[in-house]
């Protein structure tokens, strides 16, 4: 009697170890499933941040354009104060800080390769406020013109180019740019005198 009773016990503990065993495997499991199901979560909050920090720093961030080009001293014929006036004005919603800009106005024949040589000049301590414009000039360069470039501006054999680069930060120091060129037509006919883009890929940049 005693030894069936010391085998029942024994087969009684094997069967609460087994029990035992089983209890905490699947509290092993269900942990790890909790842990990944947490760690997925703070993932994809962090995703989540990441994203709208990234779209809330485009939202704030200050845009740059540089436009309203006017020529002056084309029609006038006085080639030597010959210039493109401009505005460049921040379009976006926080501060915008002036590093670098390069700025020409050249007589070429298109197409042409974008260059601005020693024209890249740093800009130091100018800020342009959210939703503000300032004006600016950019003199020809090469002298005065000549009746016979002015003559072959008007036929379309050479042509009147404005393009340039400008460098900026915002307010978390992340550096933009923006790139542009155009070229003048004077008014002939029921044409108006206006600027066009050229070389959208050689010369147009925004970042």
């Amino acid at each position: 009697m005693l030894e069936q009773r010391l085998v029942c016990l024994t087969a009684i503990l094997a069967i609460i170890e087994v029990v035992t065993l089983f209890i905490f495997y699947f509290t092993m499991k269900a942990n790890e499933v909790a842990a990944n199901a947490a760690k997925t979560g703070a993932d994809a909050a962090t995703k989540g941040a990441d994203t709208s920090q990234r779209t809330l720093a485009l939202a704030e961030r200050p845009h740059l354009i540089i436009h309203t080009f006017k020529m002056e001293g084309f029609k006038e014929r006085t080639s030597n104060s010959l210039r493109v006036t401009f505005t460049i004005k921040n379009y976006g919603r926080t501060p915008a800080f002036l590093t670098l800009w390069a700025l020409r106005f050249r007589l070429v024949q298109l197409p042409m390769q974008r260059d601005y040589g020693p024209h890249r000049k740093p800009v130091l301590g100018w800020i342009l406020p959210p939703n503000e414009g300032q004006p600016g000039k950019i003199p020809f360069e090469g002298g005065p013109l000549t009746e016979q470039d002015r003559q072959m501006v008007l036929e379309g054999k050479k042509h009147l180019v404005v393009y340039g680069l400008v460098e900026y930060d915002d307010i978390l120091n992340k550096h933009h740019c923006f790139a542009f060129g155009c070229r003048y037509r004077a008014e002939q006919g029921d044409s108006p005198e206006r600027f066009e883009p050229i070389g959208q890929n050689e010369f147009w940049r925004y970042a």
